[in-house]
C-alpha cells in the first residue's frame, strides 16, 4: 500500500509541474582516470554545452552524421521534447566501428551479449573493450554500432569477438576510420559505407514563457459537476437553459474587468448568438470586503450573476484536471463554455476575447470529428477514432481529494445521462462507468447502489468479467449464496480456466454442503496448478463428504506429498484409514505412523490428534496405548474448558477397554 501510495505522490507531483531533479541542469563528466590520477571524473558540462535547464528522461548515443564520432539524441519530459546534439569537436583523431550479427542458432542474431577486445599495433598489451548491451538506457537505446575511438593510433593489429554462444573468435585487416560489419556464419569483415543522409540544420529553440492563459478544447465533452453557489438553494446547474458562458471573476482583477465590460457592451450580440453568460463572483472566498454588485452596476452588466463557494471553485478545477496531464490551479479569469446539455466543451484560462467565444460556440453542435480536430494546436492524420468522454478521470479528481460523494455523484448523474442514449460500442463505455461505480459505492459501505450499478454494469456488458466475480463476491457477503454461484458460474463461461473464480465457486459449494459439484471444481483447479496443496486438501475434503472415499484417500495422500508436515491432511487420512467400515480402505500401521507423526509436531497438545492416534493404536491392536491417549485427550479438552467434547471421546473409550477398535458408521460422512 504504502508503494503504491508513493507513486501516487510522485505522480502528483509530476502532474503539477514538479520534477525529479528541480531544475538542476544537467551534467556531463569527463573520465580522466588515466596515469595513477585518483580524481577519475571531471564535471565539464559547462564546456560541452551539454548543461541544459531541461528535465530531461533519455540519452542515447550515435553517430548520426558518419563523420567518426558520437552524436546524442536527448529526450525530456517538458520543452523542447528532443534535442539533437551534433558532436563537432575538432577532427584529427582516428576510430573504427563494428556490428555484430550472430548466427541465430548460439548466438541472437542482433549478437547482444557479446564482447570485443580490440588490440592497436602500437600497445599490444592493452585492451580497448566494449560489450553489446541492449536496453542501455532509461528510455532510450544507444546504437549497436560498437564505436571505439583511436586517438592518433593508425594501425590495428586484431579484433577477438567473445561471442555469447561462448565461442570466441579472432578477426584482422582492419583500417581506421571505417566500419565494418562482422557475422559470425561468414566469419569475415564486411566494409560498410554509410549512406548519404539530409544534414539536421542546428536552431535554438525559443521556448514559450509559462503562461496561465489557455484555450482548452474538450476532444469529448464532459458533464458539468455540480455546481453549488453561495445563499442559493439549488444548485447552479438547474438554471442552464442553453449554451452558457460560467465565468470566475474577481474585483482586484482587472483582466476579469475588462472581460466583464466587453461581454456588457456586446450584450445584443451574445443575446442573438444565443449564448447566456453566468458571472460567479470569488471575492467571498478571500475575505474581501468589496462590493461586486455595485461593480456589476457600473458596468451594466445585463447577466446573471452568484456567489461563488469553495466546492464550485473546486469542482471546476477537478475537471480541467481530469481533461489535462498539467494540473495547474484555476486562475482568475476563467470560463467555462456549456452546450444546452450542461456538457462542457471549451476551457478558458485568463482572459478570453468575444470573438473567440462567438466562433467556439460553432462546437457545441460540431461531430466527434470535427471536436477534436479543433482541440489539437497542429494538424495531421488519425490513426484510431475519435476519443469518447471518460467522467471516471473527474470522479478520480474528487475522490483522491476526500470529496466522495460529489465523485460518486457525478458518476451516477453522467451514467443515468448517457444511459438514455447509449448504442453500440457507448453501451461498453456505460458498462465500464457503472463498473467503476459499483466498486467505488461498495467501498463506501452502501452495498444496496453498488448492487444496483453492478446489475446496470452487467446490462450494458453482460460479459464484464470484471463485474460478474465481484458481484458475486457482494451478494456472498449478504448471503446470496444461489445468486453468487450463478454469478460465478456465468464469470467461468466468460474465462472457464480462471483459477480465483473456480476456487470461489468450489468454496461456495462447499459451504452449500453440495460436495460432488464442489470436488468437480476442486479437480479443475488442481488439473491446472498439480501445485496446490491448499486445493488437493480441500478436493480431498469434498471428496470424503461426498462419499468417494478412495479418492479422498488418493487425494490427502497428494497433500502429503507436497506438503508432508501437514498436519490435517495427516489426521484425516489417518482417521479413514484407522476407523473406515471398509476392509480394503484400512490401514492400521499407516494411521499410526500418520498421526503419531502429528501428534509430534503439535507435542501431544491437540485433543483431536489424539484421539485419532487412539483409533489407530486400536486398529493395530493396541488398546492400552489407545485408551492412554484417549485420557490425554480428554485431560487437554477439561483444561481448555471444552467438556461437551469429553463424551464423544469416552465412548470410543470404553469400545477399546473391549478390546474392540472403533468403526466409523456407513452412513457418517
Amino acid at each position: 500500500m504504502r508503494y503504491k501510495q508513493g507513486w501516487q505522490a510522485l505522480n502528483r507531483l509530476l502532474h503539477e509541474d514538479g520534477s525529479f531533479s528541480g531544475h538542476e541542469r544537467n551534467c556531463v563528466f569527463l573520465n580522466t582516470g588515466q596515469g595513477g590520477s585518483t580524481e577519475r571524473f571531471a564535471d565539464v558540462s559547462a564546456a560541452t554545452g551539454l548543461d541544459f535547464d531541461d528535465d530531461g528522461r533519455a540519452v542515447a548515443a550515435t553517430d548520426w552524421d558518419f563523420d567518426g564520432d558520437q552524436d546524442l539524441w536527448i529526450t525530456n519530459r517538458t520543452a523542447p521534447r528532443v534535442r539533437f546534439m551534433r558532436n563537432d569537436c575538432a577532427p584529427g583523431n582516428h576510430f573504427l566501428s563494428v556490428k555484430l550479427r550472430g548466427d541465430g542458432r548460439g548466438t541472437n542474431r542482433d549478437a547482444v551479449g557479446a564482447r570485443v577486445e580490440l588490440i592497436l599495433a602500437a600497445h599490444p598489451q592493452e585492451k580497448l573493450i566494449k560489450t553489446l548491451h541492449a536496453g542501455d538506457g532509461f528510455l532510450s537505446q544507444s546504437s549497436n554500432w560498437m564505436h571505439f575511438g583511436l586517438g592518433s593510433e593508425t594501425k590495428i593489429e586484431r579484433l577477438v569477438v567473445h561471442w555469447p554462444g561462448g565461442n570466441e573468435e579472432s578477426y584482422d585487416g582492419f583500417e581506421v576510420d571505417a566500419r565494418y560489419v562482422i557475422d559470425q556464419q561468414t566469419g569475415e569483415p564486411v566494409r560498410w559505407q554509410p549512406p548519404s543522409r539530409k544534414p539536421l540544420v542546428a536552431s535554438d529553440p525559443q521556448i514559450r514563457p509559462s503562461s496561465s492563459q489557455a484555450r482548452i478544447v474538450l476532444p469529448a465533452r464532459l458533464s458539468l459537476p455540480t455546481l453549488k453557489t453561495a445563499g442559493s438553494g439549488g444548485a447552479l446547474n438547474s438554471q442552464l437553459t442553453g449554451p452558457t458562458l460560467i465565468n470566475l471573476w474577481s474585483t482586484t482583477c482587472q483582466p476579469c474587468l475588462e472581460e466583464l465590460a466587453e461581454w456588457s457592451r456586446e450584450a445584443e450580440q451574445l443575446n442573438s448568438a444565443g449564448l447566456d453568460v453566468v458571472a460567479v463572483n470569488l471575492d467571498n472566498l478571500a475575505g474581501d470586503t468589496a462590493n461586486p454588485d455595485a461593480v456589476l452596476a457600473r458596468l451594466k452588466f445585463p447577466f446573471r450573476s452568484f456567489a461563488g463557494t469553495h466546492e464550485l471553485v473546486d469542482s471546476l478545477d477537478f475537471l480541467q484536471r481530469a481533461v489535462l496531464d498539467r494540473w495547474q490551479p484555476l486562475p482568475v479569469p476563467a470560463s467555462f463554455l456549456v452546450d444546452r446539455n450542461s456538457q462542457v466543451s471549451v476551457i478558458y484560462k485568463g482572459r478570453v476575447q468575444l470573438a473567440q467565444v462567438l466562433a467556439d460556440l460553432e462546437l457545441l453542435d460540431a461531430p466527434a470529428d470535427e471536436l477534436r480536430k479543433a482541440s489539437t494546436p497542429f494538424s495531421g492524420r488519425w490513426i484510431h477514432d475519435p476519443p469518447t468522454a471518460d467522467p471516471l478521470r473527474v470522479a478520480i479528481q474528487f475522490i483522491d481529494h476526500a470529496m466522495i460523494d460529489q465523485g460518486l455523484t457525478y458518476l451516477q448523474q453522467y451514467a443515468q445521462a448517457a444511459a438514455e442514449s447509449a448504442t453500440g460500442d457507448d453501451r461498453a463505455s456505460l458498462g465500464d462507468t457503472y463498473y467503476v461505480l459499483a466498486v467505488l459505492l461498495r467501498e463506501q459501505d452502501q452495498a444496496d447502489e453498488a448492487l444496483a450499478a453492478f446489475r446496470q454494469a452487467l446490462q450494458y456488458s453482460p460479459d464484464d468479467f470484471r463485474a460478474r466475480n465481484d458481484l458475486a463476491s457482494l451478494l456472498a457477503e449478504r448471503g446470496q449464496l444461489d445468486a453468487a454461484a450463478g454469478q460465478l458460474a456465468e464469470a467461468l463461461r466468460i474465462q472457464p480456466d480462471d483459477v480465483a473464480v473456480l476456487r470461489k465457486l468450489a468454496f461456495l459449494r462447499s459451504h452449500q454442503k453440495q460436495w460432488p459439484a464442489a470436488a468437480a471444481l476442486f479437480s479443475r483447479i488442481v488439473e491446472t496448478e498439480p501445485r496446490d496443496v491448499a486445493s488437493w486438501f480441500n478436493l480431498a475434503g469434498a471428496q470424503r463428504s461426498a462419499g468417494r472415499i478412495s479418492d479422498a484417500v488418493r487425494s490427502y495422500r497428494q497433500t502429503l506429498q507436497l506438503a508432508p508436515d501437514m498436519t490435517p491432511a495427516a489426521n484425516n487420512l489417518a482417521w479413514i484409514l484407522a476407523t473406515h467400515p471398509d476392509d480394503s480402505l484400512r490401514d492400521g500401521p499407516g494411521a499410526v505412523r500418520l498421526a503419531e507423526a502429528a501428534c509430534r509436531q503439535t507435542g501431544n497438545r491437540q485433543a483431536g490428534l489424539l484421539d485419532t492416534l487412539a483409533a489407530a493404536y486400536a486398529e493395530t491392536g493396541a488398546f492400552d496405548q489407545a485408551i492412554d491417549a484417549c485420557q490425554q485427550a480428554i485431560a487437554l479438552l477439561n483444561d481448555a474448558g471444552k467438556p461437551d467434547q469429553v463424551p464423544d471421546i469416552e465412548q470410543r473409550m470404553e469400545i477399546y477397554r473391549r478390546r474392540l477398535p472403533y468403526r466409523d458408521p456407513p452412513e457418517s460422512p
